[in-house]
């Protein structure tokens, strides 16, 4: 089983790229409160919604066939109007294809009521927009604990936050990190008393990183 990596949006039969960028960001962010919460789409983790006028209105249809060169996405497809398709790629806010999108998971994958509190959350955070904060990685010892969390901004960058919480509960430290559009800076998390360090991940293509560190009091 396999933990959701993204949601996308396509237009029509055809798998055209959705043109809504907030739609497309709002999309990944409740991809990114599924993934938080390890919520499983199944064998594959990314999920193409394929909005369709060529389908009957309202119909929800997840195709079983399988690209055997991209194994890890299906696609579903969704009926709806000309009219509504227009409506949702021109709108500036994209609460109707957040509605569309939670129809969608709750009617594939709303198997309990565990699960659909897990979805219903996950449209209602989305709709925070570039507030929203994913909890990306944390690190806990006896003194306290590191979280970072992620905010995806109307950029399409991230804008990672870290916060310290000391033993009772108190927080030490919160701070921006610096924006990316990757996650080559947030490797391992190491804490202490006395400081907390973000180190880049180990790879080529972050050898010219430096680590981030802050100056706490645990």
């Amino acid at each position: 089983m396999k933990i959701i990596s993204d949601i996308r949006l396509y237009e029509g039969d055809d798998s055209k790229t959705f043109r809504n960028k907030r739609a497309n960001l709002a999309a990944h962010r409740v991809a990114m409160k599924l993934r938080e919460k390890a919520f499983s789409l199944g064998e594959y983790d990314h999920l193409y919604l394929c909005f369709s006028p060529d389908k009957p209105e309202e119909s929800v249809f997840l195709e079983d066939k399988v690209d055997r060169c991209s194994p890890w996405f299906r696609n579903v497809y969704i009926g709806l109007s000309q009219d509504e398709l227009v409506a949702i790629e021109t709108a500036e806010e994209p609460t109707q294809v957040l509605n569309l999108i939670e129809n969608v998971l709750l009617a594939l994958f709303g198997v309990n009521a565990e699960t659909e509190i897990t979805i219903r959350e996950a449209i209602t955070e989305a709709k925070k927009g570039s507030e929203m904060l994913m909890c990306f990685k944390e690190k806990k010892t006896a003194k306290g604990t590191a979280i970072i969390y992620l905010r995806l901004l109307d950029s399409a960058y991230y804008l990672p936050l870290l916060s310290v919480i000391n033993a009772a509960g108190d927080e030490v430290l919160r701070e921006d990190l610096p924006k990316t559009i990757d996650f080559g800076i947030l490797g391992e998390i190491q804490l202490s008393s006395k400081k907390v360090i973000i180190k880049p991940r180990n790879n080529v293509f972050t050898e010219s990183l430096e680590p981030i560190e802050f100056s706490i009091n645990l």
